[in-house]
């Protein structure tokens, strides 16, 4: 289940913590939590609290308003529920006393989105190009309908690819810069990343 949603969609971690150096080291158990951007940490926690209701064997996932758990422990794991009560503290941590994501730092870039007979249009603002790094290369993009709706099926949202192409800029760089907001006639029509 995580596995499918990080290889859909690969975001950068937005908060980590590590007591044991990688590698050369057994896993005894691990639990792994994946969900939308701006997701309320209350959320999270009714999530790992089902989670946690079921874990009497060794392996459970679930997904929750949202919230997607997977929680495993060894075979022979006399508690898994305190196994996973251990990680859950650990990982709340995380949740509450992560910093606010780095593109809140910095005003979107600015997306023109347009379209006529063939299709949607997607350019930069030329405020918005003003503020790209020399060694990008921006361009306008054009998208036919029908090749945006495959994109859209295979990968759910088209926007952090239209944010790339458009700017010439890998989705890291492009949320260092603030992300991207999408207008068309002048309206807000999305933002990608979600700001909060």
């Amino acid at each position: 289940m995580i596995a499918r949603a990080v290889e859909a969609r690969p975001k950068a971690p937005a908060a980590a913590s590590m007591a044991i150096a990688p590698g050369g080291n057994r896993v005894e158990s691990f639990l792994d939590i994946a969900c939308p951007d701006g997701t309320a940490p209350a959320a999270v926690e009714a999530a790992v609290a089902v989670a946690r209701a079921r874990a009497g064997g060794e392996r459970v996932a679930i997904e929750h308003a949202g919230v997607a758990v997977e929680f495993s422990v060894t075979v022979g794991t006399p508690d898994p529920g305190a196994a996973l009560a251990e990680l859950w503290d650990a990982a709340r941590a995380l949740l509450v006393g992560r910093p606010a994501p780095p593109w809140n730092a910095a005003p979107p870039l600015e997306i023109v989105v347009a379209h006529d007979e063939e299709g949607w249009t997607y350019q930069l603002t030329d405020a918005s190009l003003g503020r790209l790094p020399e060694a990008a290369a921006p361009a306008r993009v054009g998208v036919p309908f029908d090749v945006a709706d495959d994109l859209r099926r295979l990968h759910g949202n088209l926007y952090p690819f239209v944010a790339e192409w458009v700017t010439g800029l890998s989705r890291e760089e492009v949320m260092a810069l603030g992300g991207a907001r999408f207008v068309e006639n002048g309206r807000l029509v999305s933002q990608w990343p979600p700001r909060g």
